[in-house]
């Protein structure tokens, strides 16, 4: 099911999704740019998450043993 959202945008930001849209529709346009930021904000913060836990628990190194 969609949902229908309405936001105001700078007009340069909507000038630069005018020009890279092309012919696409701009609903369609705009919904694909939002999943993209989305997974890449999610990659980030889990990125962030990964590297915070490795800081807070180090992997400790065991001593040689032969």
């Amino acid at each position: 099911m969609k949902h229908h959202v309405g936001l105001t945008i700078d007009s340069q930001l909507f000038r630069e999704i005018e020009r890279i849209r092309g012919r696409e529709k701009r609903s369609t346009f705009v919904e694909h740019i939002i999943k993209l930021g989305l997974k890449t904000y999610t990659n980030d913060e889990n990125a962030k998450r990964l590297d915070l836990q490795k800081t807070r628990n180090p992997t400790r190194t065991q001593p040689f043993s032969a």
